[in-house]
C-alpha cells in the first residue's frame, strides 16, 4: 500500500471512534464485534487491542481472514478493509500504540497479562464517500435511478 493510500484512509477514519471487526468463527460462520479505531500504519497494516480470551483472538488464530468496516455517518462516509489478520504480545508495540480510551475495556492497561494485539495487514480498501449537501445527493440518487448513471452520487473507489 502505497502512502497516498494510507494517507488517504488515515483522513477519512480520522473522525470514527469505533470500528466493527468482522472473522470467520470456528462453524465458519461470521461474526462481527466493536473495535477502537486506530490508525492505518505506514506499512498498510491495522492494529487493535483485544484479550486473549476474546473471539477476536481465538477465531483469528483459527482463520485469519477478516474485514474491518468504518462508518462516519455525519460525513457519509464508509470504509471497508480486509485482510489477514495475526496476534502479537509485543509489549513494546503496545506501549506504542495505548490509548486512554482503552482503559474502559482494559482497566488494567499496559499491565493486563492477558492483552494482546491484532494486527491486520490490508489486502484490500474501498470507500464510498458521499460527503455532499442531502438535496445534491438526492438529485444524484434519482440520476441514477433514471439514467443509470452514478454521477453525483458520490465517489466509490477501490485503493488497493
Amino acid at each position: 500500500m502505497n502512502s497516498d493510500h494510507v494517507e488517504r484512509l488515515n483522513t477519512m477514519i480520522s473522525s470514527v471512534e469505533i470500528a466493527m471487526l468482522t472473522s470467520v468463527g470456528e462453524d465458519d460462520t461470521l461474526h462481527s464485534r466493536p473495535m477502537v479505531v486506530q490508525a492505518v500504519q505506514d506499512d498498510g497494516t491495522v492494529w487493535f487491542f483485544t484479550s486473549r480470551n476474546a473471539s477476536a483472538a481465538y477465531e483469528s488464530d483459527e482463520d485469519c481472514r477478516v474485514n474491518v468496516s468504518y462508518v462516519d455517518a455525519k460525513r457519509s462516509v464508509f470504509i471497508s478493509i480486509s485482510g489477514a489478520a495475526s496476534l502479537s504480545d509485543d509489549r513494546e508495540k503496545m506501549a506504542q500504540l495505548w490509548d486512554p480510551r482503552l482503559s474502559a475495556w482494559f482497566p488494567k492497561g499496559l499491565e493486563d497479562p492477558n492483552l494482546r494485539l491484532l494486527c491486520v495487514q490490508i489486502e484490500r480498501a474501498e470507500y464510498w464517500d458521499v460527503t455532499q449537501n442531502a438535496l445534491a445527493l438526492l438529485a444524484g440518487f434519482a440520476r441514477k435511478a433514471l439514467t443509470g448513471k452514478t454521477e453525483g452520487v458520490g465517489t466509490h473507489e477501490r485503493i488497493v
